[in-house]
């Protein structure tokens, strides 16, 4: 999973974050709408750019896909 999750930040810096509404577009059918939301909430349950700060914007990048395939998340 973690390799197909990865092919929408193609190019793009590891911090250069993308809207999550974006990244479901990108990805359409191959992944669960399910699959996605779990994802999004163990990204800002578990990434580390995420720790004790207030979230006001969807957004996940290469290093959140990183941090989470290490933990056993994707």
């Amino acid at each position: 999973m973690y390799e197909l999750l990865i092919t929408a930040f193609e190019g793009m810096e590891d911090w250069k974050a993308m809207h999550h509404k974006e990244f479901v577009d990108f990805h359409g059918l191959a992944v669960s709408e399910t699959y996605m939301d779990t994802l999004f909430e163990n990204q800002l349950a578990n990434c580390s750019r995420f720790k004790d700060k207030e979230i006001t914007e969807a957004g996940i990048n290469k290093k959140d896909i990183d941090e989470l395939n290490e933990m056993g998340l994707v």
